[in-house]
């Protein structure tokens, strides 16, 4: 009796491990970074004096 009770329970985690491996393995994206082109950026300078 005692056996079938440890031997089920062994089951069951082995059961419960392999389905989170399982999970786990499929999360992520494995693919092309998707990263949008560089837009070039020009920088002016504020040369007029704002003080009165």
């Amino acid at each position: 009796m005692f056996s079938k009770i440890v031997l089920s329970k062994a089951l069951f985690i082995a059961a419960l491990l392999i389905g989170l491996v399982i999970s786990l393995a499929g999360c992520g994206n494995t693919g092309d970074l998707y990263l949008p082109e560089d837009v070039p950026m020009t920088q002016g300078n504020i040369t007029e004096n704002t003080e009165s």
